[in-house]
């Protein structure tokens, strides 16, 4: 996922707050790469910290059953309401070759790309199409990928084992999701400018890809972290301050001026 001669442009980050990354020497940035979606969030979602120290101070951490399976299947079927056919798996890539060897299909694509292969469902995107994934918005060490083959007769097969504090967390986060769609007060087109094309929360650049490297290195200068991978957009963050802003439109009005024979108005060239 990661460029990772980009990524490695980032200093080293002593803490993350919010949406905002603070490195070794004080100085702040804010996240508008969220780690390829999986912090979408944030990086203190409201109740995840005192939900993880109660099921850890309980000793539930081994693959036993819990009360937290069924209220994650409660969940998931909340959450996608007209899903038939569910399998969760911990590892993205394990679900991925499930979906590959099962449909014959040999790619994957986003909302926002071109529809060949099997969809990647993100949050903020209304289309539904089957057969899909969803990789939960986890930290690594706890992912949960979700496969939805259809729309039909509903049943729910967990493909691996899950203790309790994985999946109290992914209910959680589910459950913060649902409130997050229902619940958005934020205006994302403020974030519209010359570089970047906005849908949802989502920043797509309008820019040539060749200028990439040095508009991502301006940005992080000023304290601003976009997304080091040219083909998957940034995300704009659920808190942000008015000088966050301002600033933030300043620099793409600079950068606009320097790369003005670079832009394109179509971001999926």
């Amino acid at each position: 996922m990661y460029d990772l001669p980009l990524i490695d442009n980032l200093p080293v980050i002593k803490r993350a707050r919010f949406f905002y990354l603070y490195d070794i020497h004080g100085k702040r940035y804010l996240d508008l790469y969220l780690n390829g979606g999986k912090n979408f969030l944030g990086y203190r979602v409201q109740g995840l910290n005192r939900l993880f120290k109660q099921t850890m101070s309980r000793g539930l951490i081994s693959p036993y059953p819990s009360v937290f399976k069924n209220q994650f299947v409660n969940l998931v079927f909340t959450f996608f309401k007209e899903a038939g056919s569910v399998y969760i798996f911990r590892l993205e890539k394990d679900a991925k070759e499930f979906l590959l060897s099962l449909t014959g299909k040999n790619k994957f694509f986003m909302p926002w790309e071109k529809e060949d292969g099997i969809y990647e469902f993100r949050v903020g995107f209304r289309n539904i199409k089957y057969p899909m994934i969803f990789n939960i918005p986890l930290p690594d060490f706890m992912s949960v990928s979700i496969v939805v083959m259809d729309n039909l007769s509903r049943k729910i097969e967990f493909k691996d084992n899950f203790d309790a504090v994985t999946l109290s967390l992914a209910r959680h986060t589910l459950s913060k999701l649902l409130f997050y769609r229902k619940n958005i007060d934020v205006d994302f087109n403020s974030f519209a400018t010359s570089l970047f094309r906005v849908t949802d929360r989502y920043m797509f650049p309008l820019y040539d890809a060749c200028y990439h490297t040095e508009i991502f290195n301006e940005f992080l200068k000023f304290g601003y972290l976009i997304s080091p991978n040219f083909s998957i957009p940034s995300i704009i963050p659920l808190k942000f301050s008015k000088g966050d802003l301002d600033n933030f439109k300043k620099i793409c009005f600079a950068l606009k001026n320097k790369f003005i024979d670079g832009l394109d108005s179509d971001p999926y060239k």
